[in-house]
């Protein structure tokens, strides 16, 4: 079995549903250390953080990721358990196998291999992992990045391994994510009896009216590189006593995805303005999950394309799409950032897999990707 697949499957095999590493980081660790690697373990709170170095001064190449996983769901619905880390007919199953266990031993494994070709490589390569990046996302990837920036260390350029892939790894890549931003309202109206109860104090009519404006403030912001702004209404509930009597109150959680240059700030304002038409008591709580970013062009994205090119055949779709990724705690200190992973097909659901053959291509872009990087003077 090759050093990668073997890896993966160790991985897969510690349950480190969020934030609970469970012992994925100290076995990197380990590989990196016998391979030559400078070893800091960085927790903040519940959550570990690796952060590894080979290698001196600038450039600063890191390859991030997160051992964290989300749960399985139910045992029942897989067709091998989820934490077994089972091969079948070429294909890894698993929970993390995709997101992104997959990519962290591709990595691993590529970082290890080319720092035995290249003992004197110029700049440093790095790995930073987390344990907390399906969770809140706080004591992660964004404080690591502070305590590295209070001793100095300033990241020029970041590969995220999160899945950007469409088909087969390497297709295409990420230089962006819009942001996210979610909310929990609350509405009262007039209770009793629906043959009595005035249609505008029903406090369900109340709340389908705030939520058709925010639909409609879906269709605005675009941006030539994103999709357009985006409203989804994630749950929606009233008091069920019974079907004749208009319930007190009405709720629903909702999520806005937007472009740049819109701000949370700036959806906030639009929907307190809209809550001033309606009538009634309410309450808005805001979770604001991530902002978006657009990662400018630069050496590491010539770098990443030219590799794809000539291990592929063609050039990488640029991509914008999809959930948020700790790429913008990397974008918002000034680092050049490409996603670059494995193929999303089957990302969080049952029975997530991976084909071998892509674990091996994705080791092989790793590798030549800090080649480039760290020992051509690509303009």
């Amino acid at each position: 079995m090759d050093s990668t697949l073997k890896l993966a499957r160790q991985l897969i095999e510690r349950p480190s549903v969020t934030p609970d590493d469970h012992g994925c980081q100290t076995l990197m660790a380990e590989r990196l250390d016998r391979g030559g690697f400078e070893i800091r373990h960085l927790p903040f709170g519940q959550v570990s953080n690796l952060w590894a170095t080979h290698g001196n001064g600038a450039p600063v190449l890191v390859f991030a990721g997160h051992s964290d996983v989300v749960p399985p769901g139910p045992e029942s619905r897989w067709s091998v358990p989820p934490f077994a880390g089972a091969v079948l007919d070429e294909w890894l199953y698993g929970r993390g196998a995709i997101d992104m266990k997959g990519a962290l031993a591709a990595m691993v494994e590529a970082a290890v291999a080319y720092v035995a070709t290249r003992p004197t490589h110029a700049g440093t390569l790095a790995l930073l992992v987390t344990s907390d990046e399906e969770g809140a996302a706080v004591d992660g990837t964004s404080r690591v990045l502070s305590h590295l920036r209070e001793q100095g260390i300033s990241v020029m350029g970041a590969v995220i391994g999160e899945p950007s892939s469409r088909t087969r790894a390497g297709d295409a890549i990420r230089i962006g994510r819009r942001g996210s931003l979610s909310g929990q309202i609350r509405i009262e109206g007039m209770p009793g009896h629906v043959a009595y109860v005035p249609h505008e104090s029903n406090a369900v009519h109340r709340l389908m009216t705030f939520l058709t404006q925010c639909l409609d403030l879906g269709t605005g912001a675009v941006h030539t590189q994103f999709p357009p702004l985006s409203f989804h209404v994630t749950s929606i509930g009233a008091d069920d006593i019974s079907r004749n009597v208009v319930p007190a109150e009405a709720r629903a959680d909702f999520n806005f995805r937007y472009p740049p240059p819109v701000t949370s700030q700036e959806l906030e304002n639009q929907i307190q303005q809209l809550l001033e038409n309606i009538q009634g008591p309410h309450e808005l709580h805001w979770r604001r999950s991530a902002d978006p970013y657009l990662s400018f062009p630069g050496r590491l994205r010539t770098c990443t394309s030219a590799v794809l090119q000539e291990k592929l055949g063609c050039k990488p779709e640029l991509r914008v799409d999809g959930g948020t990724s700790d790429g913008r705690f990397f974008a918002a200190l000034g680092s050049e950032v490409v996603e670059l992973g494995l193929p999303s097909e089957r990302l969080h659901a049952c029975d997530e897999r991976v084909a071998v053959s892509d674990l091996h291509v994705l080791h092989d872009l790793y590798r030549k990707i800090a080649e480039r990087y760290l020992n051509e003077d690509v303009r």
